[in-house]
Formats: C-alpha cells, sequence, structure tokens
C-alpha cells in the first residue's frame, strides 16, 4: 500500500511474487506517481523497511527490471 496526503493506493500482487519483488513494485508505483504528478521542484521522502531494496537502487547496472525502472523514474 502506499499512502500520503495526495495518494492511496492498494496495489492487488500475485502470490506467489516475492516480498524483495512487492517492496521493490510499491517503490516503483510511487516513484512514477512523483515523476507525472509531483512538483519537479519539490522535495519528497520514500518511506521503506526493506532495506534489501534501497540497496539495490545503488547498483549501477542491475539486472532487475523494477530496479532499472526505479532508477531512471529519480
Amino acid at each position: 500500500a502506499i499512502i500520503s496526503e495526495l495518494l492511496s493506493k492498494k496495489i492487488p500482487l500475485p502470490s506467489t511474487l516475492s516480498i524483495f519483488s512487492a517492496e521493490l513494485i510499491a517503490l516503483l508505483v510511487v516513484s512514477q506517481w512523483i515523476r507525472h504528478n509531483g512538483n519537479p521542484y519539490g522535495k519528497y521522502v520514500i518511506c521503506s523497511d526493506s532495506l534489501s531494496a534501497i540497496l539495490s537502487l545503488q547498483k549501477l547496472y542491475s539486472t532487475n527490471p523494477y530496479v532499472q525502472q526505479i532508477q531512471e523514474n529519480i
């Protein structure tokens, strides 16, 4: 789920999806929302309790398609 003052979204995911992938999808959805709807000069704080998802975003040449899409958005 993604919750803010402007956005509240519950994303149905397949039960076979890993928790890691689910965390990345949540980060992807919020990064897409900020990219398309947010103030380009605004500052945003995205909170996640998934250290592995956050650390995966630091990889310069990730093969994970979710990581690649998030990196493009940020």
